[in-house]
């Protein structure tokens, strides 16, 4: 039986500090992330 590698897309909005580093370990893992800052990109 073949094994077969799934890359999840993954979105999440407005993301704290356990939202950012869930990201980076997904991300880390070859999954697709997306980031929505409510504030700007600076604001994080």
């Amino acid at each position: 039986m073949a094994c077969r590698e799934a890359v999840v897309k993954v979105a999440i909005i407005g993301p704290g500090s356990l939202g950012k580093a869930l990201a980076k370990r997904l991300g880390l893992a070859g999954h697709e992330i997306r980031l929505s800052f409510s504030r700007g990109r600076g604001s994080a």
